[in-house]
């Protein structure tokens, strides 16, 4: 399951799930190409879970983000 917030300390929920990516084969990266992410001066932050055949879900992964402008280091 993929989520997308444009807050970076979101809680993954039904309102922001954006969908389900496919099982990779053997060796291979899961994949999942965001095309709703239109708006090029947004800030995008993501977490995914996995799903279990019974349905349990994973914790939620690490948050990462795609963003439009730079980051400065011990800036504000």
């Amino acid at each position: 399951e993929i989520y997308r917030s444009a807050s970076p300390y979101f809680a993954p929920g039904a309102s922001n799930k954006l969908g389900d990516a496919s099982l990779p084969g053997p060796g291979n990266e899961a994949i999942y190409t965001d095309e709703t992410a239109s708006d090029p001066l947004a800030a995008y932050f993501y977490v995914v879970r996995a799903v279990g055949d019974g349905g349990a879900t994973s914790p939620a992964s690490n948050r990462v983000g795609a963003f439009r402008f730079s980051l400065t280091p011990g800036g504000n």
